[in-house]
């Protein structure tokens, strides 16, 4: 596996009126060890018996006409991930119309796969399609970015289209920035801890959604995105709804 992964994302533009951001936080390159325990402690293995089931060529079908529906690129798939990440994010986050149609297309993705949908999405089952001695990022960016998006268009949906500019600009805020920051910094240095830090951060983002926002209650969203993304394997971690 490759010494570091790096998840390359987008940074979140502060400006509330015109808001051109992307969901997920800055740049991220923690060592190896981080996203190992991301995928050893308590992390689903295969959802279909003692082997995970996926058809590789139905998986590039589904992502393929995923990706036509949001007119991105249609040579990214999951081994490019990082990739179609920033691509998925940069169309959802430019409006509300992007975002219920980003939605739509992830709906048809997942009737699509059928019981297939969690081995297929599952960073494990993604990591042993890799040679030996590849970077991992792949296989945790197109897992983290379905969980996030499953949130986003399900329970997180109203909050979402509700308090859309507002969750698109908190990330770019010099709070928000600070929260990600210092979550880089920790867990890239004390990967054994990650669920702590990831505990951390989740908190801190809430905490800046609510300083910068007038619907204070809506931070759920925010913390609760960012721990179905980071959070994968970390037991007792939970986002509740705060107005202060």
């Amino acid at each position: 596996m490759a010494k570091v992964f790096v998840l390359v994302c987008l940074l979140i533009a502060s400006t509330f009126a015109d808001p051109t951001s992307h969901f997920l936080e800055n740049v991220f390159g923690f060592p190896e060890t981080f996203y190992q325990n991301a995928a050893t402690i308590n992390n689903g293995g295969p959802s279909n018996g003692a082997s995970y089931v996926c058809d590789a060529a139905h998986l590039q079908q589904s992502q393929d006409a995923f990706s036509s529906a949001i007119g991105i690129d249609g040579s990214l798939n999951w081994q490019n991930a990082t990739s179609l990440y920033q691509a998925v994010d940069t169309y959802l986050s430019a409006s509300i119309d992007n975002y219920l149609n980003t939605c739509k297309a992830r709906k048809t993705f997942y009737q699509q796969m059928g019981a297939t949908y969690v081995d297929c999405t599952n960073p494990l089952y993604l990591v042993s399609q890799l040679p030996a001695g590849s970077d991992v990022t792949p296989a945790f960016a197109y897992a983290a970015m379905w969980a996030q998006l499953d949130f986003i268009c399900n329970a997180g949906l109203d909050i979402g289209i509700q308090s859309f500019k507002d969750v698109m600009a908190v990330y770019g805020t010099s709070q928000g920035q600070q929260c990600y920051t210092q979550f880089l910094l920790n867990a890239g240095n004390d990967p054994v801890n990650r669920c702590t830090y990831v505990d951390t951060y989740i908190h801190c983002i809430q905490e800046a959604y609510i300083a910068y926002a007038s619907n204070r209650p809506n931070g759920w969203w925010v913390c609760e995105r960012a721990r179905v993304g980071f959070g994968m394997g970390c037991l007792n971690q939970r986002c509740t709804v705060l107005t202060t």
